[in-house]
């Protein structure tokens, strides 16, 4: 074993085991990054969206959204300027919708209270809506070099194989303990840097379990995780509560070649989208439902030409961080689109125009399945 191999019961940072791992990791960073256009010249607003895109999504998903978003909005006056729809129609597909509209609100507290230019601390980004301690961390240590972590999944990994980390990481005892862990690391310059390296090493070598890749880690011989062998058993986290089911009926209403989509409340999941009407089943089957969901979107009457009901064109399941919702979808054609009383923002358009008008994953998939539908009817 290499004589710089911490103890295997040691998750202390002394000094000299610290300075090591600057070096190797910073030395490892500048050889091996992969070249993303966020990285190229750091500014704070470009930082901002790309962090805000990354949580919760990997990078070669966010890239293509990533360049469409700052074609759309170049800056964070065009991003505040710009009408709450287009800004969750082009990020549409990227999920957790309300990251979307805390950038827009945001960028507009970033153009009225700061004449356009970011807070250049972290307690000054900090205060920022949808800005959270991760957000502020990379930010303020990339573009403006101040000293302070930033921990995402990747570096809560990273850091409790370091200093082999018995915490749960997804408690606040551990994410604490990780934080603190990661502050003892931080160089005084290059700290940006040293972030995004770590997320890196988190990213492509300090993988989740098996699939870590400890032969090519620039800080192997520093991971007290290694000494112990027990890599594949960190970082631990306290198992997660099972997502709840639920079943909802979506209503196709046709009327033509055109749908009727409404907008769902500012608030909430999937808040500000478009949508085919949707309704929570609360009990009952979802036929039954469907029906009486018809009525309530006819404001009590029965719409017009309607002889054997909503008819069922399948159902698709898209699951959450938290529940896992099965879509029963009903299709029902309408005489008069006047049938209408019970939507307050309605809109008709084609199933082509409603990808365009900013929907969510689930209901593409709604989208899709109607359209299938259709297809094998005809």
């Amino acid at each position: 074993m290499p004589a710089t191999m911490p103890a295997a019961d040691s998750n202390s940072l002394d000094a000299g085991r610290t300075t090591r791992i600057r070096r190797n990791l910073l030395r490892w960073y500048d050889a091996h990054q992969r070249d993303l256009p966020w990285r190229k010249k750091p500014q704070p607003y470009t930082t901002w969206i790309s962090e805000i895109m990354l949580q919760q999504t990997q990078v070669a998903t966010v890239l293509p959204y990533y360049r469409r978003f700052l074609k759309a909005f170049p800056t964070v006056r065009a991003l505040a300027a710009a009408p709450s729809g287009d800004v969750l129609q082009h990020w549409a597909g990227l999920g957790y919708y309300s990251r979307a509209r805390n950038l827009h609100s945001a960028a507009q507290v970033v153009c009225q209270a700061f004449d356009g230019r970011f807070p250049d601390s972290y307690e000054g980004l900090r205060g920022l809506p949808g800005i959270g301690d991760y957000t502020a961390g990379a930010i303020a240590s990339i573009c403006f070099g101040e000293r302070q972590p930033a921990v995402d999944g990747n570096v809560l990994r990273v850091v409790a194989r370091l200093t082999n980390c018995d915490e749960p990481i997804n408690t606040p005892a551990g994410k604490a303990l990780i934080r603190a862990a990661t502050v003892e690391m931080l160089p005084h310059k290059r700290v940006g840097d040293f972030n995004q390296a770590l997320m890196e090493l988190g990213a492509r070598v300090c993988r989740p379990g098996s699939a870590a890749d400890c032969d090519n880690c620039p800080v192997r011989n520093q991971c007290a995780a290694l000494a112990s062998k027990r890599v594949e058993a960190l970082p631990v986290k306290n198992r997660k509560t099972a997502p709840r089911e639920q079943d909802w009926v979506v209503v196709a209403l046709q009327h033509q070649d055109a749908f009727l989509f409404r907008r769902r409340p500012t608030n909430g999941l999937w808040g500000g989208m478009w949508e085919l009407p949707t309704a929570i089943v609360q009990e009952g089957r979802a036929d039954q439902a469907a029906s009486a969901f018809v009525r309530e979107l006819h404001a009590g009457r029965q719409p017009t030409r309607r002889s054997t009901g909503p008819r069922a064109f399948g159902s698709v399941t898209h699951q959450l961080t938290h529940r896992r919702i099965t879509f029963h979808g009903f299709h029902l054609r309408t005489r008069h689109r006047s049938d209408l009383g019970g939507i307050a923002e309605a809109q008709w358009a084609t199933l082509d125009d409603a990808r365009a008008m900013g929907i969510s994953t689930a209901m593409q998939k709604v989208l899709d399945l109607l359209e299938k539908g259709a297809g094998e009817a005809e």
